[in-house]
This record gives structure tokens, sequence and C-alpha cells, in this order.
């Protein structure tokens, strides 16, 4: 019995290691995930004050004699500040996604790890228990020993 048990000690340290691993590949993919976020949110920010900047310049060449050209040439920026905006958003929401994603992963595999954790706990316990029986066996059959040779002698 105590073979299996110790089988089962290491089949259950060998998944915990395994888990260990993937546990810290997933929260290495959180860290990076957490980082693009701010990196794309950085960015949308930064176009946001572009954005506002070019408007007041927007403003002040309408509301002075002014130059067709400069004037559509700050209102087809600004577009392409919108679309750039736009498709940052697109950006976050999908890294938002994804950033969920990992961390359902990285919940998980912590779970299967405390699992597995427990459970070769519960095996080394086992073994000790087994252990521990087996020695007092061994100490009363020592003490029945002693008792039988002191009666008869």
């Amino acid at each position: 019995m105590s073979e299996q048990l110790r089988a089962s000690i290491k089949r259950w340290d060998i998944l915990t290691e395994g888990v260990i691993s993937q546990v810290n590949e997933a929260q290495k993919a959180l860290v990076e995930a957490r980082k693009k976020v701010e990196a794309v949110r950085s960015e949308k920010e930064r176009i946001a004050r572009l954005k506002a900047e070019y408007s007041d310049k927007l403003s002040t060449l309408q509301q002075a004699e002014h130059d067709i050209n400069s004037t559509t040439q700050v209102r087809r920026f600004l577009n392409q500040l919108d679309m750039a905006s736009q498709t940052l958003g697109h950006e976050l929401v999908a890294l938002h996604q994804q950033q969920q994603g990992i961390r359902q992963k990285f919940q998980a595999l912590s779970a299967q790890r405390l699992k597995f954790e427990a459970l070769g706990k519960r095996a080394q316990d086992e073994m000790t228990k087994v252990s521990d029986r087996a020695e007092q066996r061994s100490t009363d059959m020592l003490a029945l020993q002693r008792f039988g040779q002191r009666k008869l002698g």
C-alpha cells in the first residue's frame, strides 16, 4: 500500500509542477495583455489630445480670414484622427476580451493547482498515517513479545 501511496504522491507532485508552469505562463500572458491595453489606452488618449488641439485650430482658422486649403487639411486630419480613435477603440475592446479570457484561464489553472496540491497533501497525510500505523503495530508486537517473555521467564 505504501508503494501505491508513494506513486500517488509522486504523480500529484508531477501534475502540480506541470500546472504551476502553466499558471506562470498564463500570468506572463496576463501581464503582457495589461501592457498592451495600457499602450493602446495611452495612444487613444494622445489622439484625443491631438483631436482637441486641432479642433481648436480649426475653429480659429474658421473665425479668421483663412485659406480654404488649410481648413480642408485640418478637417481631413481630424477625420483621420477620428478613424484612428475608432480603430483604437475596437482594438481596446478586443484586448479587453483577450485579457478576460487569459484571466479566466489563469483562475482555472490556479484552482487546478490548488486541487492538485490538496490531493498531494492528502496522499502525503495518508502515507504518514500508514507509516504511523505500521510503526505502532511494530511497537505493539515488540511490547507483546516482551510481555510474553516476562510471563514465560
